[in-house]
């Protein structure tokens, strides 16, 4: 099934062939592009060899085409806001850990709620979150 992933600020889309594309920005300053791949539970990153984020590390993540940053505060942990549509249509938000290496990720619709990877416990109701809706 193809994934399309759409920015929530300028609706702009993120795919290029089987990658979904960001800018990646660490907390010195240093910036580089990076690619992630558009099947949800599928961790795999690639980047230039010379940008290098450690495993751990929250990285700002942002909308290469607009530059704003897709990171949002949800409790205590950061999560990078994205929209998807599906194949079929059916869209949805979804959010994934902004931490490098931090297996994370959530999909929400009207009556959709699943996780992939290793999901933190947040015990909140995303529905009431602002940036959702």
């Amino acid at each position: 099934m193809k994934n399309d992933f759409i920015c929530p600020y300028c609706s702009g889309h993120l795919n290029i062939k089987d990658k979904v594309v960001f800018v990646a920005k660490k907390i010195n300053g240093e910036t580089g592009i990076i690619f992630l791949h558009p099947k949800l539970g599928d961790y795999s990153s690639e980047m230039h060899e010379t940008f290098n984020v450690s495993k751990g590390e929250d990285v700002d993540i942002l909308c290469p085409i607009c530059h704003q940053n897709l990171k949002q505060k949800v409790e205590d942990k950061n999560f990078v806001h994205l929209l998807l549509v599906e194949e079929d249509g059916k869209r949805y938000n979804v959010l994934f850990s902004s931490i490098f290496g931090e297996y994370s990720t959530f999909k929400i619709g009207k009556e959709v709620f699943e996780t992939f990877g290793k999901p933190v416990q947040l015990g909140i109701n995303f529905e009431t979150l602002s940036f959702l809706k």
